[in-house]
């Protein structure tokens, strides 16, 4: 997968929470890259019924980056976004296909040329997720002329207030309760708000990135060259293209320089997950 194609797919899945949340209010990939330095998985694969997630195993570790420690309370945020992107982007494809059952445990399904299970594959690209949200969240720390907008600062501010009055809206007892409908079994308003303030923060540095990112003729000439060569001249929104497309391939760039400053420990032993409901993924 393309650096490109990467920070893109990312974008998605913040749309996708977005959708399902808005569906949520209304109503009630890629190919695979497996990670090479995935851990086996125990022999159950890293499910545990949604009873028995205590408050010890919310709390561990799953992740170190740069300043921040990943809990296995948030990480499933990132695992379920993960899966519901992946079935959004290809549900045409997989309605049919014998390699990957939406409906049974993703424990138990390997990837048609690989020995990882699917959950193992989710996993590596949720790790993936979270380390490019990270690495720009810890650049923005660092920039001295990047600041959060009123706009973004208000979406945060006013998000628990929301998901209180969508709760009582649509008739369930707390937000706590839509957020497990919505999602898995064990999502709670408090885990929701704090994966919401890290995509909010990712979000509005990558979109400060791209308006600040100045380019030439020069510039746009070697994207058009490498990339839109073919087109015909009929598309009047070619040189937008162009300029976006060079702005993204900088964005890259720059996750690359910070991925070699800020290193990912992974904590995988400390990894507990409930299984998804497809039901929940429409």
């Amino acid at each position: 997968m393309s650096g490109v194609s990467q920070v893109k797919k990312k974008l998605l899945v913040a749309m996708v929470l977005c959708v399902i949340l808005l569906l949520a209010a209304c109503s009630r990939g890629n190919d695979p890259d497996p990670d090479d330095s995935l851990q086996p998985a125990p022999s159950a694969g890293y499910s545990v019924p949604a009873q028995d997630i205590n408050e010890e195993m919310d709390s561990a570790i799953v992740a170190k980056c740069g300043s921040f420690e990943l809990t296995n309370e948030l990480f499933q945020y990132f695992y379920w976004l993960e899966y519901a992107t992946f079935v959004y982007e290809w549900q045409d494809s997989i309605r049919d296909s014998p390699y990957f059952d939406p409906y049974a445990p993703l424990a138990g399904q390997k990837l048609l040329s690989d020995d990882m299970t699917w959950q193992e594959y989710f996993i590596s690209t949720a790790y993936d997720t979270y380390w490019m949200y990270q690495v720009i969240i810890e650049l923005a720390k660092k920039d001295s002329s990047f600041e959060l907008s009123n706009d973004y600062r208000q979406k945060i501010e006013q998000l628990p207030e929301q998901l209180d009055s969508d709760a009582s809206d649509l008739g369930y007892d707390s937000a706590d309760q839509m957020l497990q409908q919505t999602f898995f079994e064990t999502a709670t308003k408090k885990g929701y708000l704090k994966y919401f303030d890290i995509y909010m923060l990712f979000s509005a540095y990558v979109e400060y990135l791209h308006s600040n990112i100045d380019y030439s003729e020069a510039d746009i000439e070697y994207i058009y060259n490498r990339y839109f060569s073919g087109d015909d001249g009929g598309n009047e929104d070619i040189y937008a293209m162009c300029a976006d497309k060079f702005k993204e391939e900088i964005i890259v760039g720059i996750i690359d320089e910070g991925k070699a400053q800020f290193g990912l420990t992974k904590y995988m032993e400390n990894i507990r997950l409930t299984d998804i409901d497809p039901a929940k993924v429409k």
